[in-house]
């Protein structure tokens, strides 16, 4: 498989922080809005820690994240 070609359609998170259980369907642009302390940062955290764990495997395991990115 390609990995360029590749990309996250839906997203299930179970026992992740704040989530109990959580399925999301993802488009090409998303945008994660709500109060504070309603997992929008623990989303993208994940996001983030799958990519680069995933980059392991395909040679491109660079970190390129800093928690005030997004926030």
């Amino acid at each position: 498989m390609n990995m360029k070609s590749a990309k996250i359609i839906e997203l299930e998170l179970k026992n992740y922080k704040i989530f109990n259980e959580l399925k999301i369907n993802l488009d090409q642009c998303n945008v994660f809005v709500g109060p504070n302390s309603s997992g929008k940062s623990s989303i993208v955290e994940f996001l983030i820690f799958f990519r680069e764990f995933i980059g392991q495997f395909s040679g491109k395991a660079n970190s390129y994240y800093d928690n005030a990115d997004f926030r």
